[in-house]
């Protein structure tokens, strides 16, 4: 049986060159990976350090758990033994795969992205690796041994999601747990409505939410709507290798906006303000590269966005809803997909994403 942690450290990878200088676009702000054309973030040294706090913001609202489930994860992994293996799709900044190789000292640990996340020797576990892979091209190259299959926030970079999740259910082992966390930094109520977006000559516009619905029209350019996660326990039911479907929402909210706050909703909000501030620039230097909206434009509305998430006025009192899926393998023999997942009658996007103040008429896709 193959080591999934084997990890090989030359040049080239999976026939594409790992880390190489012709792999990142450089704009005048960040640096992006070519890999991946649906990938909006930079992968540099300030996204690295963001995904490092994000991975404790989520640590806080689990309860100090890097997982949803615990108790069913542990059984999983314990029950493996010295054979667990673990496979950390999408692993950014190597936060989450180092943290299990700590958890788990008896279990081997894969991280794998598009870029190799830059962690010292002295940082990582002796039974933590990770390798060049691609979500949307290598799940084959995966046996079927992983016991763990875990994808925090690579929806968006995954072209199709119930294919993916065939694909997860292929290369784990019976009983094996697929992991799958969701978000959408759109700003919603308390009840997962969508704050709806105002003219700019609206008192309660947000320059937030505008930030948000440009990228969303980029998003919706590329292909159709890949933001599915709460659709995640239909697809996921509707999958005949998985059982025992579990989910899970938490409500971030956007910054501390109440005095009637619990401490910890403050806690979160504190986090979330936090990681938002670092996230909107990264993102608005992603929207810059679609090159759809004036230089100045953009600048005011990363200006407008940052002192709205300081000063936290009316239009920010809201929350980004959080989604944690845990899957069981079935125990049944592996099947194929026989058609792709499809979304319900009625179905609009604009029900997922912001509905932009300057085309109302927005056609669904």
């Amino acid at each position: 049986m193959a080591d999934p942690t084997t990890t090989d450290l030359s040049t080239h990878e999976n026939g594409r060159s790992i880390n190489s200088p012709s792999d990142i676009l450089k704009t005048r702000e960040r640096d992006f990976p070519k890999q991946c054309y649906f990938y909006d973030l930079p992968n540099d040294a300030d996204e690295q350090s963001r995904l490092d706090s994000q991975h404790q913001m989520l640590k806080v609202a689990l309860g100090g758990s890097i997982y949803p489930e615990p108790d069913l994860v542990n059984k999983a992994l314990v029950g493996a033994g010295d054979r667990a293996n673990i496979l950390d799709i999408g692993t950014g900044s190597g936060a989450w795969a180092i943290e299990m190789a700590k958890h788990f000292p008896q279990a081997n640990v894969l991280g794998v992205d598009i870029v190799l996340p830059d962690v010292p020797e002295s940082r990582r576990p002796s039974n933590c690796h990770f390798k060049l892979a691609d979500v949307n091209e290598d799940m084959d190259t995966f046996e079927p041994i992983f016991d763990v299959v875990h994808w925090r926030l690579v929806e968006t970079s995954t072209v199709d999601t119930d294919l993916f999740f065939y694909e997860a259910a292929r290369i784990l082992r019976p009983g094996g747990i697929l992991i799958a966390v969701g978000a959408n930094a759109r700003a919603v109520d308390k009840t997962g409505a969508i704050i709806p977006l105002k003219k700019p000559n609206d008192p309660d516009y947000s320059n937030y939410q505008d930030v948000l619905c440009r990228l969303f029209a980029i998003h919706l350019q590329k292909g159709p709507l890949r933001l599915k996660h709460l659709m995640w326990n239909s697809i996921l039911n509707e999958n005949p290798n998985f059982c025992d479907v579990k989910m899970q929402d938490i409500f971030f909210p956007l910054g501390v906006w109440s005095s009637e706050m619990t401490e910890e909703e403050r806690r979160l909000g504190e986090l979330m303000n936090e990681n938002l501030q670092d996230v909107i620039p990264a993102l608005v230097a992603g929207i810059r590269r679609s090159q759809k909206w004036p230089e100045d434009e953009l600048q005011a509305l990363l200006e407008g966005a940052l002192k709205e998430l300081k000063d936290l006025p009316p239009c920010m009192h809201g929350y980004s809803r959080w989604v944690f899926a845990i899957a069981v393998r079935s125990n049944s023999p592996w099947k194929n997909r026989e058609q792709p997942w499809t979304a319900p009658p009625g179905f609009d996007p604009y029900d997922y994403l912001i509905r932009p103040w300057w085309d109302n008429e927005a056609v669904s896709t």
